[in-house]
């Protein structure tokens, strides 16, 4: 979320943009991206404004460029999965500051996550079949974003079913801080706001077929909006992803 946030591309805002990426020995790597930041104005000024993503200009929009260093070795017969990673992010264009005090000089963010094969079966298919456990924060400046704290924790299982290696059953809760420059302004025209969101999630993934998953989830969340407070949310989620 945070990084989305500070203006990185996500579906359906496509921008233009270029990844490099130096592999070293033992899994170390170090990836590099540039592209055009998503509208700091909002998803609609940016939709309004390049439609069909391939715009190299849209209002307000600066550079983004996004740094990653990490670990990352597959499961074998031998090792267990291991990823490690950490990332910064720094946008050149200027973003409403949440004080109402004009506009920042930029906005940034930085991340850090791991995942780590706990368990692993002699009798499974793959190697990569086994539980899991994963951990992520991201932090951005609570001057200019409404998100600016994100920690998570998650542990899931590929293959919960030896026979279907593909398959996934995971557990995730997560805490997301919001912005106390933006509760206060809000508190000034005497509007409620929450000070965190807090969520978990249980969901089952199956492959159904080759490039093709269902995904099941049951999700709550409590204080689901910034403003104004709303109760609390029990969701499910039933999606089809197909890969081509």
């Amino acid at each position: 979320m945070i990084p989305f946030q500070v203006g990185l591309s996500r579906l359906p805002f496509a921008t233009p943009g270029l990844n490099l990426q130096f592999n070293a020995k033992n899994g170390f790597y170090n990836k590099l991206g540039i592209q055009r930041s998503i509208s700091p104005l909002g998803p609609d000024i940016e939709h309004d404004n390049n439609e069909h993503g391939l715009k190299w200009r849209t209002p307000g929009a600066g550079t983004l460029f996004i740094d990653e260093v990490g670990l990352q070795r597959s499961a074998t017969a031998q090792d267990r999965y291991m990823w490690l990673r950490a990332g910064a992010i720094h946008n050149s264009s200027d973003y409403a500051r949440m004080d109402g005090r004009g506009t920042s000089d930029g906005n940034f963010a930085y991340y850090l996550a791991a995942d780590v094969q706990l368990t692993k079966s002699e009798k499974a298919m793959l190697a990569s079949q086994g539980w899991n456990l994963g951990v992520s924060y991201n932090y951005a400046p609570p001057d200019r974003n409404l998100y600016t704290q994100y920690v998570e924790a998650r542990l899931y299982k590929r293959g919960v079913v030896e026979s279907r290696p593909f398959d996934m059953l995971s557990f995730n809760i997560n805490r997301t801080k919001f912005s106390p420059l933006a509760r206060q302004s809000y508190a000034a025209r005497s509007i409620e706001t929450g000070r965190y969101l807090d969520a978990a999630k249980v969901a089952y993934m199956a492959r159904v077929h080759s490039g093709a998953y269902l995904s099941t989830a049951l999700s709550y969340v409590s204080n689901p909006s910034f403003a104004p407070k709303k109760e609390d949310a029990l969701n499910l989620l039933v999606t089809l992803n197909m890969f081509f």
